[in-house]
């Protein structure tokens, strides 16, 4: 593909630029698909929470349309608001940002392994670039140098274990 003047060129067609973009099939996750939109949904909540705590009302801004995509994305399946409470540390670090943010990454890299439906593949892919520039923003503040390479991916259990300790489940029956 080329770029000309704003259109793009595409096996010698010149489209619109955007036209490419609007003809992608809508999200339809499926099977396991739903659990990793799910996850992201909730820890991308999360994440908005802390950057909003943190001062950073645009990162806060970013990650809130991000959880509206993943919503939608979701339909019937889409997490209730009443369905958790984000139970982020009293004692908020820019540690909490960098282990939330790793979180979301790590996960991101293994839900693309394993997504079967390709726009819903495409979804996570463009939340995980996005993600992987706010991970490299809270390990500047924390001090940290930025990660280089793929990190080492979370399958959704070990994942979901990790957003527990982020998240109350008010609804949920405790043993």
């Amino acid at each position: 593909m080329l770029l000309r003047g704003g259109a793009v060129a595409a096996a010698g067609v010149l489209l619109p630029a955007g036209a490419a973009r609007a003809a992608l099939p809508a999200p339809t996750p499926e099977g396991d698909d739903v659990g990793y939109v799910q996850f992201a949904a909730i820890a991308e909540s999360v994440s908005a929470a802390y950057w909003k705590r943190a001062g950073d009302a645009a990162a806060a801004k970013r990650k809130t349309a991000v959880v509206a995509k993943l919503i939608a994305a979701l339909g019937a399946d889409a997490p209730q608001s009443d369905d958790f409470v984000i139970d982020l540390p009293r004692k908020l670090t820019p540690a909490v940002g960098v282990r939330i943010e790793t979180m979301l990454v790590r996960t991101l890299v293994g839900a693309l392994a394993s997504t079967a439906d390709g726009s819903t593949r495409l979804l996570l892919a463009r939340v995980l670039s996005t993600d992987s520039q706010q991970l490299t923003i809270a390990r500047a503040a924390a001090k940290l140098p930025p990660v280089t390479g793929l990190p080492v991916p979370f399958d959704l259990d070990a994942a979901g274990d990790e957003l527990d300790t982020f998240i109350k489940a008010p609804n949920y029956p405790t043993s």
